[in-house]
């Protein structure tokens, strides 16, 4: 299916249908199966932010909105004071996303009204993570934040911006920063760093008890997510800034050289 723009989100499948934001500023849904559109509605240029779909509900932001649509219909739109990359988090009835005004904002998921919004100190590019009730993203600042309830319970600095959209497990924080460095942290502390030979921008992925991340010195890792030694590292063509995805034991991950990459 051909839209008016070009298209920098990733999309979201549910029930048949695929959702997928461009640049245009519509949201499509698409028939998963031929391909045909079956309703578009504008939420304002969406320039990375990939949807959520949740019940029905796809949330998504756009421009300097994060909007709630159902069935090609608007439910609701919260205007941030800033543009939009990040993709939103639903966690109890909360939509939580980042917003370039240095904001992480919670909504409350059923009519977009403000619980709270939480302030860094730099463009918020890095997805939420949400566990527990704990909200983890980074900053354009440098730190990995946790947040709760919109109060700080720790957070975390790198020598360089966290682009990167953190992985949680068992109260471990998993992500990448912009000074090239892979960090494992829990509750403020490290546990440990591994560098890489350029910026990460790439989101890690957990798999047993690895951890696989791209950086753009054009390699893919996986670390001994206990440790964070090199399991094994291949070289692809160009910088990988996209994140890795599995499938029936499948890695696979893109680069800039062009080129989708599948191990496995």
């Amino acid at each position: 299916y051909g839209t008016e723009a070009f298209i920098s989100s990733s999309p979201a499948v549910s029930d048949g249908v695929v959702y997928v934001g461009a640049w245009d500023s519509n949201l499509y849904a698409l028939d998963s199966k031929s391909g045909d559109l079956l309703w578009k509605v504008n939420v304002g240029p969406v320039t990375g932010s990939s949807p959520l779909v949740s019940d029905g509900t796809v949330f998504i932001g756009g421009g300097h909105n994060i909007s709630a649509v159902r069935d090609s219909k608007i439910l609701w739109s919260y205007e941030t004071g800033g543009s939009i990359t990040s993709s939103p988090a639903l966690y109890n009835g909360t939509v939580y996303i980042g917003a370039w005004d240095k904001y992480l904002y919670a909504l409350d998921s059923a009519d977009g009204s403000l619980k709270w919004r939480f302030p860094t100190e730099g463009l918020i590019y890095s997805s939420p993570a949400v566990v527990d009730d704990v909200v983890y993203f980074g900053s354009y600042d440098g730190w990995l934040y946790a947040v709760s309830e919109g109060r700080l319970l720790w957070k975390y600095q790198t020598d360089g911006a966290v682009y990167s959209s953190p992985a949680v497990e068992d109260g471990v924080v998993y992500f990448g920063s912009a000074d090239g460095s892979v960090y494992a942290v829990r509750k403020g502390s490290l546990l440990w760093t591994f560098k890489t030979g350029d910026k990460i921008f790439s989101s890690p992925l957990i798999i047993d008890n690895a951890l696989l991340i791209g950086s753009n010195d054009g390699k893919v890792y996986a670390l001994d997510k206990k440790k964070g030694g090199s399991i094994w590292s291949f070289q692809l063509g160009d910088e990988v800034g996209s994140s890795p995805a599995v499938s029936d034991g499948r890695l696979y991950i893109g680069s800039r050289d062009k080129r989708l990459y599948a191990f496995g």
